[in-house]
């Protein structure tokens, strides 16, 4: 049985918990630091700064990513729609996060980062005094800069270090209940690593570095006036000099695009002879299958190749529909993640403040909008506070939900009956007594549910008759 000093420490101490097979990844293999097996370098190189498709489906997502505008929001206590705060300490780190940069230009870097390698990391920066729980500053810092710091006993990530080159590092230390501290990693899915995420460069790599290939090959062809190697064929040996002035005279002389149209001339023995050798750029079809890897790079990242100018793929009508498609696929999803992400790290559960990105300011999304629009205002069957909820606008309390008709059609209030019977029972039971059965009853006309209107005008149409028939019968006696 436990001493009372433990049960004491017990019930002080903060209730820990931790997943039964997560310390199992970490147990074997590996050391105090987890790196990322991905070569950032070379990803940064062969993609962004040197294939043009991959550069530009990472620019295109990144910037589509920056364009809406961001705000703090506050739910209500109770019921009610949540409200915009514009004076907020948050709303000030938004306007700006740091002295370098904008929240839009921090977007496009946290994105562009998360697009090219997987992953991602933002720096909060708070108070020393920690007056506040809300950061004054965020940064987003380089991923192949970071390394993980694991804990051995729990599995868990015990803290982030920051190195640069071989030089001092920062640690990160991450707090082992809520598992957050000062940096945030997001990343993308990998399947076989419980670390780090995988980019799209990934599975697109070899289409990468095939069309990077493939346009140094075509360089190449350029410089040698667009023709393949030559076979050079001499009569006799010569000397090691006359091989060395003999080569530096073809490609000073006959190579590069400054040397196009020239003619070869050789010089020798009776025999001597140059013929091309490989394939043709014909034979290659460099061309079309150019445009294929280009086509696989741009599905890679899901941004489609109409968008990139690629010809040949005909999967949308037109680059409105392109476009709209890119982002409900594609940067909506980077939008989301981000604004979970930062929902999730910024703020505790308690909390009735939240992050929201703008969806208004999306240009490619307006036609989405316009048919939502006309298919609310068209409707006739939805109350002022339906439609206002399906056009993304706050209802008006009870005083919206009513349904408006036309002045010619019969409200539906008017359709049945208080007891719920249809009205048709009704027009049936008026049939009768215009039949004559019940005559003499008026107010068998009370006991069918109508409108005062409408009881007033039925009553006035049979004194009509009446009338009638009493001048009829006078005509008949004379």
């Amino acid at each position: 049985m436990p001493s009372l000093i433990d049960r004491i420490l017990r019930r002080r101490r903060p209730v820990q918990k931790e997943s039964r097979v997560a310390r199992l990844a970490v147990q074997s293999g590996h050391g105090g630091a987890i790196y990322s097996d991905q070569d950032y370098e070379k990803f940064s190189k062969e993609t962004y700064l040197k294939n043009i498709i991959a550069y530009r489906c990472i620019e295109e997502i990144a910037r589509s990513a920056a364009l809406p505008s961001w705000g703090v929001w506050e739910r209500p206590e109770g019921e009610g729609e949540p409200s915009l705060v514009e004076t907020h300490e948050m709303s000030e780190v938004l306007k700006r996060p740091n002295p370098n940069e904008s929240f839009n230009f921090l977007v496009l870097r946290a994105v562009a980062f998360l697009t090219m390698a997987g992953n991602s990391f933002i720096e909060r920066v708070v108070l020393s005094t920690r007056e506040t729980v809300y950061p004054k500053e965020l940064f987003v810092l380089r991923p192949d800069r970071v390394s993980l710091l694991m804990n051995k006993v729990s599995g868990q990530i015990s803290g982030y270090e920051y190195r640069i080159g071989g030089g001092h590092s920062e640690v990160f230390e991450v707090d082992p209940i809520t598992g957050q501290g000062d940096l945030l990693q997001l990343r993308l899915f990998h399947p076989t690593d419980d670390f780090w995420g995988a980019s799209p460069v990934m599975p697109a790599s070899r289409d990468i570095d095939s069309n990077n290939e493939a346009t140094d090959w075509n360089m190449s062809l350029l410089r040698n006036q667009g023709r393949p190697g030559m076979v050079f064929s001499l009569i006799g040996d010569i000397s090691d000099a006359e091989f060395d002035r003999f080569e530096k005279h073809l490609a000073t002389k006959f190579t590069g695009p400054e040397n196009v149209g020239k003619n070869l001339i050789l010089t020798g023995e009776s025999g001597t002879k140059a013929e091309p050798y490989s394939y043709s750029p014909a034979e290659m079809e460099f061309i079309e299958g150019n445009k294929e890897l280009c086509r696989n790079i741009s599905r890679a990242f899901g941004v489609p190749p109409m968008l990139l100018g690629i010809p040949g793929d005909n999967t949308y009508s037109n680059y409105k529909e392109a476009r709209l498609a890119f982002w409900e696929d594609t940067v909506t999803f980077y939008l989301r993640l981000l604004v979970g992400e930062l929902n999730n790290w910024l703020f505790t559960k308690e909390d009735r403040l939240f992050l929201k990105y703008n969806s208004d300011d999306i240009s490619a999304l307006e036609s989405r909008w316009e048919t939502r629009w006309k298919r609310a205002n068209e409707s006739s069957f939805l109350s002022i506070n339906e439609k206002r909820d399906l056009t993304g606008y706050p209802t008006w309390g009870k005083g919206g939900d009513v349904i408006l008709v036309g002045a010619n059609l019969i409200p539906l209030e008017a359709a049945s009956n208080e007891d719920g019977s249809d009205a048709s029972e009704s027009s049936d039971e008026l049939d009768r007594i215009d039949e004559g059965e019940g005559e003499g009853d008026d107010e068998k006309l009370v006991s069918v549910s109508l409108r005062p209107d409408e009881y007033e005008f039925i009553m006035d149409l049979r004194e009509t008759d009446e009338g009638l028939g009493a001048e009829d019968e006078d005509e008949s006696g004379d």
